[in-house]
This record gives C-alpha cells, sequence and structure tokens, in this order.
C-alpha cells in the first residue's frame, strides 16, 4: 500500500483521508504519519505551497 501526501509549507496538524492516521509535522524536515499506537516517517512526501491534499487507498 502507497501513501502519498502532499502537505502545504504552512506547517498544521489534520487527519489523514482515510480516517486511520494523523499527520503531524512542525517543519519540513521531520514528517511523520502515524495512529495511536506508533509513529513513523512518511516515505513518499510532496510540498506545494498553500496546498494539502492527501490520497489513502
Amino acid at each position: 500500500m502507497e501513501t502519498t501526501a502532499i502537505l502545504s509549507n504552512h506547517g498544521a496538524c489534520t487527519s489523514f483521508s482515510c480516517g486511520k492516521y494523523i499527520i503531524r509535522f512542525r517543519n519540513l524536515k521531520n514528517l511523520y504519519f502515524g495512529s495511536e499506537e506508533f509513529l513513523k516517517p512518511i516515505k513518499n512526501v510532496r510540498i506545494q505551497n498553500e496546498r494539502y491534499v492527501e490520497n489513502c487507498r
């Protein structure tokens, strides 16, 4: 299963679109996704200005 997240450069905490994960990031060098049980790095992240788009399949 591949997870792709496009994050804005403003920084935020937001719910993942599949409803099972939360993306938490405070700077662009430290991006994580995880559930209540674990956190691990997002491997496939693209950053765009002023936009936030996410896909969970």
